[in-house]
């Protein structure tokens, strides 16, 4: 996100680009990582509120037929996710 401001995808993708850079993810071997999409979403859900007080907008929304989330990082008071 730091690098794009913005990323949208499934919670496939995001697991995907997160293996992706281990070297940024100590995480990664740890037995907590989530190993399924699904965990990895339920994770976001329930950490959403810490995410976006951090500001990260966070939202998980239908995009052409798939869930989708949408992380987009911005300034306090700034606009949020677009729906």
């Amino acid at each position: 996100i730091e690098q794009h401001k913005q990323w949208e995808g499934t919670a496939a993708d995001l697991k995907k680009a997160l293996e992706a850079h281990p070297e940024d993810m100590s995480v990664l071997s740890d037995k907590t990582w989530p190993k399924r999409p699904n965990y990895l979403s339920g994770r976001i859900r329930r950490i959403a509120p810490a995410l976006r007080k951090a500001g990260i907008e966070v939202a998980n929304v239908k995009s052409q037929g798939k869930k989708v989330w949408k992380f987009k990082l911005q300034a306090p008071g700034e606009e949020g996710v677009d729906s």
